[in-house]
C-alpha cells in the first residue's frame, strides 16, 4: 500500500507538515517495504494548492493519504477518486507511519480545515 503524508523536507528522519496543501514535500511511503519517495508539492505556492497537491497525489498512485489539516476542495478530489483521508498526522514520517499501521488513526469523513 502507498500512503501519502505531508512533510517539511526531502529526508527520511522529516518531520510532518501539518498543512496539506501547503507543504514543501510529500513522503510516499510504501507500508510492504517500507522505502519513502519524496515528492516535490509544486502547488505549495499557488492558488488552489490543496486541489493541485491532491491532484500530483493521486499521479503517484497513491492508496492513503495521512494529513493534519486538509480543505474541502482537496478532500473532495482524493474522496471522488476513492482515496481514504486518515487524521492524525504527528512528529516524523516514521512516527506517523507507525500509527498508521497500528489503526490507531481515524479515517475522516470531511474536511478539517
Amino acid at each position: 500500500m502507498k500512503v501519502a503524508m505531508s512533510v517539511e523536507q526531502d529526508s527520511d528522519n522529516a518531520r510532518v507538515d501539518e498543512r496539506f496543501g501547503r507543504c514543501r514535500y510529500f513522503a510516499v511511503v510504501d507500508t510492504d517495504t517500507k522505502s519513502v519517495t519524496f515528492v516535490a508539492n509544486d502547488a505549495s505556492e499557488s492558488s488552489g494548492a490543496g486541489v493541485k497537491a491532491a491532484r500530483a497525489l493521486l499521479k503517484q498512485g497513491i492508496d492513503a493519504v495521512i494529513v493534519g489539516n486538509i480543505g474541502p476542495k482537496a478532500f473532495e478530489v482524493l474522496a471522488r477518486a476513492g482515496i481514504p483521508v486518515y487524521g492524525g498526522l504527528t512528529g516524523t514520517i516514521q512516527e506517523s507511519l507507525e500509527l498508521f499501521i497500528q489503526g490507531k488513526l481515524g479515517k475522516m469523513d470531511m474536511p478539517n480545515n
